[in-house]
């Protein structure tokens, strides 16, 4: 376009400068020039025109593309997060967290709540429940087809007691129970979140059996509860597993309440505050506080029978440490009968050296740990 328009000029000037009939071929291949400068600017103008509709096609296809990669993100995201949620699919135990205690082989996860620290109350028997605090997590789960709600029950029982847990209470008509104006129900759904699928909805209405345990380790004590039922018509074996972590109690410090406590859930409690020299038997004067504790609980409570149990480490002689045991049990007996009006008839002394420890010799943490005297319900 730039050359043709510097001919158009040089040949207009050549035109005025020859001669009149010179100029008229001259005017009219100037014409000639003007008119095909016109088409091709047009023609340029149309295809500028058709660049841009070729651009802007370009764009909108790639505007779709990147709504439908986004639309895909957010689909799976979505699908994630009801997976996640369990609300949708179930899932295996290998994508959550580490479980404090196993899942029934086969099982799959549609819920795991984590709600945080809060109060849990756990049914210990027929008309108690005690309300513990600690970290609460809560997993629906679906069995393997064709098990049985008393098989998932005995499974988890058995899981307990092989862990060194205890168990609390077993009941296998839950939905019966009724604890000062509570219905097992009422009791079940604190703190579950609402479920979206109906199998969870369900499940509240149709539990058939419950069991309660307790998980102990030097770092936390955890309470288990293990809820079975199905989901209506269907029949289809589901379970729930609640966890409360807390920490484990003190050595030292022990309250009549903390030994009620003890009694009523595990039927012991371990005693750190009373104090021996070592390979004596003479209980010192600062085990006043535990004593004193011990004996409250025991007076208010006439009719509770006790064992007073003698531990030690396995630091020397098998059969010294079993001696030493059992008078350091009869050395508390004498001291709170004599000194704080306990009824002899609730108390009866035993040793058992260093036989039943609940932590490695290895260290003197653990030493420390299994040197006690523990309160045994009789």
């Amino acid at each position: 376009m730039r050359t043709k328009l510097i001919i158009i000029i040089a040949l207009l000037v050549a035109a005025f400068s020859f001669p009149a009939q010179a100029q008229v071929k001259v005017k009219l291949n100037v014409k000639g020039l003007l008119n095909t400068v016109v088409k091709e600017a047009e023609k340029a103008a149309e295809r500028k025109k058709e660049k841009e509709k070729e651009q802007a096609k370009e764009q909108e296809l790639t505007s779709e593309k990147a709504g439908t990669t986004a639309t895909e993100k957010t689909e799976a995201t979505a699908t994630e997060k009801m997976e996640a949620t369990g609300s949708e699919a179930p899932q295996t135990p290998e994508t959550y967290e580490k479980l404090i205690i196993p899942l029934y082989s086969g099982s799959k996860i549609w819920d795991d709540y984590k709600i945080g620290f809060e109060e849990m109350p756990v049914i210990i028997n027929d008309s108690t429940v005690r309300n513990v605090e600690g970290y609460i997590r809560r997993l629906f789960c679906a069995a393997p087809e064709g098990r049985s709600q008393l098989e998932v029950r005995r499974n988890y029982e058995n899981a307990i007691k092989e862990s060194g847990g205890s168990i609390l209470f077993i009941n296998r008509n839950p939905q019966a129970i009724r604890i000062k104006g509570n219905r097992f129900k009422d009791i079940f759904l604190k703190h579950r979140t609402n479920r979206n699928a109906y199998d969870a909805m369900v499940f509240p209405d149709y539990v058939t059996e419950y069991l309660s345990g307790k998980l102990s380790t030097t770092n936390k004590d955890v309470y288990v509860i293990i809820v079975v039922g199905h989901n209506g018509k269907l029949q289809n074996t589901y379970y729930e597993i609640i966890t409360v972590e807390t920490e484990p109690m003190a050595m030292g410090m022990v309250t009549a309440a903390d030994i009620g406590e003890g009694l009523s859930t595990l039927g012991r409690i371990p005693i750190y505050d009373i104090f021996f020299d070592t390979g004596q038997s003479e209980v010192k004067p600062e085990s006043a506080d535990a004593l004193k504790a011990i004996a409250e609980y025991l007076n208010a409570n006439e009719t509770q029978k006790v064992v007073i149990v003698g531990h030690t480490d396995n630091v020397g002689d098998f059969d010294m440490n079993i001696t030493l045991s059992q008078e350091r049990a009869n050395a508390v007996m004498e001291k709170l009968i004599s000194e704080y009006g306990v009824n002899r008839e609730q108390l009866k002394p035993f040793g058992v050296g260093p036989v039943a420890p609940i932590a490695s010799n290895s260290t003197e943490e653990g030493k420390a740990q299994n040197r006690r005297v523990e309160i045994v319900e009789q």
